[in-house]
């Protein structure tokens, strides 16, 4: 009964016996019960003045969201939370006199044990997903996840900060084509003295692929230091920082995996010409690692529909790259998800005008059942920078005003390793000095350095690169 409802109302059904069978000074702090109904009918008709094509669409769709969440303060410092999602979508749609039905649930129940002082936090959560999806002339497809999370975090006054969390992760589907365990151990500390600021983040990674016998086990290890300063009263400016990065993959069995690559920036336009359009600009949130804030670029209903996307990174030196993820900030349904196509263009240079060669067009592309991304894989490329180009999306597949906006979060790449390769080693040096000076109040001088020193094995190669930058700036008026 698990695969079913069960989990949902094992959630439901513990927190409401908590709130009535215990006593009325116990009963629950805070109830939230939210319940959601969606009725969209829509009949557009687009003509393409191009070639006079003529396509009339009629959609119905209906959605109910229903959201139930108990908290309790146990003690003075700690809550208890547990509760559930569930929503259900349903849409008939008639192109052309072509008729297509689907249908989906999503069930996510949860409970959550959290401990909060000046000093410390501790917590503990449970969470479960489950995801069916039934549409014309295909089976129906069910996903399943597991994830349970302890966190402790320490933060003592005038000394260092510590984080701790624990994630396993089983997920699962049906028909049978995914059987994974994940286990993810995060340990960093961080330490700031005046202007100095000290960082070190251990990560172990364990995946194993049950069905293919395939496992993964990486660990990573990295650390930063920084300092920054003005002096003569602010009419000087010191910034520097160095930071070391080196990690170990192992894999064992006859399947094959992914391993993330190292990305120097991110980088955006939205241009028409995708083949040699102006430099790209920098996109910072593109690498930050938060696949939950904005970067920016809107490829929902309110995009640009007369430009294109452009939506890349890049590594800093010619690296080998098959495999893109995309996030975005918001679930898309199945059917909207595949009306997207995904033109992989690479380059040498980012530069104006540039030139950049169509390297693949992957359409439709996968979006994650338990993750809001496109999952883009391509042939096997080797080059420094790498974009994705999309078309916003068109009125013509949806109205839907939740799809409105779809903000890109996040994009992170990898390259595959087959079972062939055992052992993966990667060591990351990066060094940057920035001075900047007021000359005169209008005159402003500076200058920068940035060098970075790679070396891997395999492929076996070492990699250096020095940039030297000086500037000038002169405010006439």
């Amino acid at each position: 009964m698990r695969r079913g409802v069960f989990p949902f109302l094992v959630a439901f059904l513990l927190v409401f016996s908590f709130s009535l069978l215990c006593p009325r000074e116990s009963r629950c702090d805070d109830i939230r019960l939210i319940g959601g109904f969606d009725l969209q009918l829509s009949d557009t008709t687009t003509t393409e003045k191009t070639t006079g094509n003529v396509t009339e669409n009629e959609t119905t769709r209906y959605s109910q969201r229903y959201e139930l969440e108990v908290s309790k303060n146990l003690f003075p410092q700690l809550l208890f939370q547990a509760g559930g999602l569930a929503t259900f979508d349903q849409s008939d749609s008639t192109t052309n006199g072509l008729e297509t039905d689907s249908d989906s649930r999503t069930l996510r129940p949860f409970a959550e044990l959290r401990l909060n002082t000046p000093l410390y936090n501790a917590g503990v959560t449970y969470r479960d997903t489950e995801g069916k999806e039934k549409r014309t002339n295909q089976p129906t497809t069910r996903s399943f996840r597991d994830e349970y999370v302890a966190v402790l975090n320490w933060r003592p006054v005038g000394f260092p900060r510590f984080d701790a969390t624990y994630t396993r992760t089983l997920t699962t589907n049906e028909p049978e084509t995914q059987d994974r365990i994940e286990d993810l151990l995060s340990l960093s500390t961080q330490y700031s003295w005046k202007n100095l600021l000290f960082h070190y983040t251990y990560l172990l990674e364990d995946a194993e692929e049950r069905i293919t016998d395939f496992e993964t086990n990486r660990q990573s290890h990295l650390g930063r230091i920084g300092y920054g300063n003005e002096f003569f009263d602010r009419r000087l400016f010191l910034e520097t920082s160095y930071r070391i990065e080196y990690s170990t993959t192992e894999f064992s069995g006859e399947g094959s995996g992914i391993f993330p690559i190292s990305r120097s920036a991110g980088i955006s336009s939205l241009d028409g010409t995708p083949e040699d359009g102006p430099a790209l600009g920098g996109n910072l949130a593109l690498i930050d690692g938060n696949r939950q804030v904005s970067s920016g670029i809107d490829i929902g209903l309110d995009g640009d529909p007369t430009t294109l996307a452009n939506i890349g990174v890049d590594f800093g030196f010619p690296t080998s790259v098959d495999t893109i993820h995309l996030y975005v900030d918001r679930a898309i349904p199945a059917n909207v998800a595949v009306s997207f196509s995904w033109d992989i263009y690479v380059g040498s240079e980012n530069t104006d005008p540039g030139s950049w060669t169509l390297h693949a067009t992957v359409f439709p592309a996968p979006f994650g059942v338990f993750e809001n991304r496109f999952e883009i894989s391509f042939p096997s490329v080797e080059t420094r920078f790498v974009k994705v180009v999309t078309r916003p999306l068109s009125s013509s597949i949806t109205l839907d005003p939740a799809l409105r906006n779809i903000f890109v979060t996040e994009m992170e790449t990898f390259f595959t390793v087959s079972g062939d390769v055992k052992r993966l080693t990667n060591e990351e040096h990066t060094y940057n000095f920035a001075l900047r000076g007021k000359a005169s109040e209008k005159t402003t001088l500076g200058y920068s350095l940035s060098f970075r020193h790679q070396t891997s094995e395999p492929p076996s190669f070492q990699r250096t690169r020095w940039i030297n930058t000086a500037n000038a700036v002169h405010r006439f008026s």
